[in-house]
């Protein structure tokens, strides 16, 4: 995602991507995004505002409200979803004094009127799901499709939503593990993902530490997340990557050396594949 600052939105940078192709050259019309973003630290709010589109925004910390004209207001505490309708006047924000992290992601289409005939999305309600990590990821797989500015990629994006959706309505519906739950073995199983990003991965190592066949370790992250076990490795990967391109002047090659791929070369080939540019005019874009 691009880095800005906005001092009337909180004090810490934050990451939006927008489409950056025209939607005529998409090759799917049903559900298109149009932005997507991560706001860290967010204390300004929003009073009398109109989205254009529809809007889901994901709260993963802090706490506050949300309020759709002609509906009460609901508290949003971390690990909550808001879904927002075009059109329709709102407010929502941390609290006085508080905070919120804020992922959210704008949309449009016909296939939004099959989610909302669904039942599982009621406008002018906080759904509160608890902290997935894997959704967070797709947020940060969504934004770099589109900042790839292909329009494949844009497409991808939708698909990569539906999913999101798909898993969103299976966690309300109850049909599937809800976060805090039955999912902790996975969640614990991510979060050692993440703490061995400076490392060579070895799936076996993983799943030994966790007392689990390789196999039963591929199908609960693929579960979890909706990525296969290498993709979300590298997705986590690149993710540090980019931080590190973003804050350091670390050399290149040598972020790709501490996150333990070997061949610069291969290294350079992901991160292009993940982001649409080489790791180099990356840094240079910021």
């Amino acid at each position: 995602m691009r880095t800005y600052l906005d001092y009337s939105i909180g004090p810490l940078p934050f990451r939006i991507n927008s489409l950056l192709v025209s939607p005529s050259l998409l090759r799917l019309s049903g559900l298109r995004v149009f932005r997507v973003g991560y706001l860290p630290g967010r204390t300004g709010r929003r009073r009398d505002h109109v989205c254009q589109t529809w809007a889901l925004a994901y709260i993963v910390g802090g706490r506050g409200f949300y309020q759709l004209r002609g509906f009460s207001a609901q508290k949003v505490p971390a690990g909550s979803l808001i879904l927002i309708p075009p059109g329709q006047i709102y407010d929502y924000g941390p609290d006085a004094g508080q905070y919120w992290d804020e992922y959210y992601v704008r949309f449009d289409g016909p296939r939004v009127s099959e989610w909302m005939s669904s039942g599982y999305f009621e406008a002018g309600t906080v759904a509160r799901v608890g902290i997935q990590h894997g959704w967070k990821f797709k947020f940060e797989a969504i934004a770099e499709c589109l900042a790839s500015g292909l329009p494949n990629k844009a497409d991808r994006a939708a698909l990569l939503l539906e999913s999101l959706l798909y898993e969103i309505t299976e966690a309300l519906d109850g049909q599937s593990p809800k976060p805090g739950q039955l999912n902790e073995r996975t969640a614990t199983i991510l979060d050692d993902i993440s703490s061995r990003v400076f490392h060579r991965f070895d799936a076996n190592a993983l799943a030994l530490s966790h007392h689990m066949a390789v196999s039963t370790l591929r199908a609960l992250v693929k579960q979890q997340t909706g990525f296969s076990l290498g993709e979300y490795v590298n997705l986590v990967k690149i993710t540090e990557a980019k931080r590190l391109l973003r804050g350091t002047d670390i050399p290149v090659n040598e972020i790709g050396s501490r996150l333990g791929f070997d061949d610069p070369a291969y290294f350079s080939r992901l991160f292009r594949k993940h982001t649409g540019v080489s790791a180099t005019a990356f840094r240079k874009r910021l």
